[in-house]
């Protein structure tokens, strides 16, 4: 599904990484990414950029692949190791699955005016 300024799904995770010992949240359709200490402001950080993206978006009516990102490979990689060891319950060498989670918002859930 494509994401528009009027619906949409925005999948985020957020994961610890232990090489660098901070937390990491990505918002896959837009490409953000926020890193931090604490998992609760890491997800608030990134709910606001988020927030904030899809707001300047709709608000300069600018194109809707802009809706449409992707991060760098590095982290799309991530999400499917999450998403599989989730599944299979194995764990990645370099991220604490306790220490991570993957969630996902729609346009109206971050940005009721759209």
């Amino acid at each position: 599904m494509k994401n528009t300024k009027k619906k949409g799904i925005y999948r985020f995770f957020i994961y610890y990484d232990k090489n660098d010992k901070e937390f990491v949240g990505v918002c896959i359709e837009l490409g953000i990414i926020k890193v931090g200490k604490d998992p609760e402001e890491v997800q608030e950080d990134l709910n606001n950029a988020a927030l904030g993206y899809i707001k300047a978006v709709v608000k300069d009516n600018l194109p809707d692949k802009l809706l449409n990102q992707e991060p760098p490979k590095k982290y799309l990689d991530i999400y499917k190791q999450i998403i599989e060891a989730s599944a299979k319950r194995k764990i990645p060498r370099k991220i604490d699955l306790n220490e991570s989670f993957a969630f996902a918002r729609t346009a109206g859930d971050l940005c009721p005016a759209t």
